[in-house]
């Protein structure tokens, strides 16, 4: 199982990963850079001349995507740092990644007003990847005012969108969406596992989900007290009886099923398929006169026994205690498909 993280558990286990370990914010947004730089290339192996709008807030997530417009325009990719608000106004390692990115020669535009939307609408219509690095898990309501025109433009161009951690309008807390919100082809999750990918709305926006380790310590990840977990199928394989080698349909059980009615055939016949699928050795399904002959020509691998049926093609009353001493040596009994 993998842990599932909140909006606050995430939020603490960075701190204890900067302030008790005592690994530098840098670090970890230099590696949520490579991350995006990797989903990327996930599509898009040679960036030679890649045109790619990188969206850029003031936080960390806006950070995280100037790491990733250096490490691009290193790898020879054109990407543009295009930024919700002035250079001078950020703070820590988000100024110092804009910064960088300056000095080596990147695309920096700051978008502060409306005007500018149309001042550079011809720069990122023509990009190819749209990096959506605006403001990660701390939103809590529909992006308003130029963020949410910024959505809209992100969701028109692009052949390839890219989210940076969680799309943005997506509550990472419970995968609601505010109204207006980015829809990703694939979401680089960073660090942890966001609980709001996982779940509905939320991750048909997501698009493909791709976890990046970014140096936070397993350790750190494994004592949060997270509350929430991802079933995953080898904990499901986990719980499995073993079976032998010379096992065969004798040795792995034999279900009993009461089911079925006219017109609700189906659903007896889905109940005992499915028990087969899952290791069942035999299946037996108890059913009205009128559905058994049907039942043995459409599913051949599940035995029947033939019940008294009423007027109304329902298993009758009478066949309780038939069924009951039918079912008294079997591993196993579901009442209730179709009935």
């Amino acid at each position: 199982m993998k842990k599932l993280t909140n909006t606050a558990e995430m939020r603490e286990i960075d701190r204890v990963t900067v302030e008790e370990i005592g690994i530098p914010e840098t670090i970890l947004m230099e590696h949520a850079g490579l991350a995006i730089v990797d989903a990327i290339r996930s599509r898009y192996p040679d960036l030679t001349n890649l045109k790619v709008s990188v969206f850029a807030g003031k936080g960390n997530n806006g950070g995280d995507g100037s790491v990733a417009a250096r490490l691009l325009r290193n790898l020879g990719a054109n990407p543009t740092l295009f930024l919700l608000a002035k250079r001078d106004e950020l703070k820590g390692d988000a100024r110092l990644n804009a910064d960088i990115f300056v000095s080596i020669g990147g695309a920096l535009k700051e978008i502060t007003q409306p005007r500018h939307l149309g001042n550079f609408k011809l720069k990122f219509m023509h990009s190819t990847v749209v990096v959506d690095a605006l403001l990660g898990t701390g939103l809590k309501s529909e992006p308003q005012g130029l963020y949410g025109d910024i959505v809209d433009l992100m969701n028109k161009y692009g052949e390839y969108k890219v989210a940076v951690d969680i799309p943005t309008g997506i509550n990472a807390d419970n995968g609601s969406i505010f109204g207006k919100h980015f829809v990703a082809d694939v979401t680089a999750c960073l660090g942890a596992r966001k609980l709001g990918l996982c779940m509905s709305p939320a991750r048909e926006a997501a698009g493909s989900v791709r976890f990046y380790d970014i140096s936070i310590p397993g350790q750190v990840v494994d004592d949060s007290p997270c509350a929430t977990w991802l079933i995953e199928d080898d904990d499901i394989r986990g719980l499995m009886p073993g079976r032998p080698a010379d096992g065969h349909k004798g040795v792995f059980g034999h279900l009993a099923l009461a089911c079925g009615s006219s017109g609700m055939g189906g659903a007896a016949a889905l109940a005992g398929m499915g028990a087969l699928r899952i290791g069942a050795g035999l299946v037996t399904a108890c059913l009205p006169q009128g559905l058994a002959q049907a039942f043995e020509v459409g599913c051949k691998e599940v035995m029947t026994v033939s019940l008294d049926s009423t007027e109304a093609g329902s298993i009758a009353a009478t066949s309780a205690d038939r069924f009951i001493e039918f079912a008294r040596d079997k591993t196993a009994i579901l009442i209730g498909p179709g009935l």
